[in-house]
């Protein structure tokens, strides 16, 4: 009996390669959509990652029915490509105050995450300047004054 049993499948395969190489998913939010343990998880993928590979090429029509049905579930959000008309400074502002990583911010604007990065740069000392000012300006917590 497999330490992995209900975790190894040919569907959470398809569903691990979409949602973790695609999407950009953590670990923790696959586990949860799978319904499986985080640990088992990493360690199912760094142990059978070559055994799965090979099934999942043996079996290709299986595994792009799952992914089909994943890509529904999750479809790729729509980038905009137009450039960044969408996109304030102030919007970029509030989003990291609101606790976003830089990672899920091209996602929320809906922008190639290259085209993000490069736009990020070129606005970074307007960001910064106006992250420090917002930053000063909220009140301190009691656990902050102490």
């Amino acid at each position: 009996m497999s330490e992995w049993e209900n975790i190894e499948s040919l569907e959470n395969w398809a569903a691990w390669g979409y949602l973790r190489e695609e999407l950009n998913w953590p670990v923790d939010k696959i586990a949860y959509e799978l319904n499986v343990n985080e640990r088992r998880l990493i360690e199912w993928v760094n142990a059978r990652a070559a055994s799965m590979n090979k099934q999942a090429a043996g079996a290709k029509d299986k595994v792009k029915k799952y992914r089909e049905q994943i890509e529904k579930r999750f479809p790729k959000p729509e980038i905009n490509d137009a450039g960044f008309p969408n996109i304030k400074v102030n919007d970029v502002v509030k989003a990291l105050l609101d606790g976003n990583s830089f990672a899920e911010l091209a996602g929320q604007f809906k922008a190639d995450p290259v085209k993000f990065k490069l736009w990020y740069g070129q606005n970074l000392q307007l960001i910064n300047e106006l992250y420090r000012k917002a930053v000063q300006g909220r009140p301190q917590t009691l656990t902050e004054r102490a």
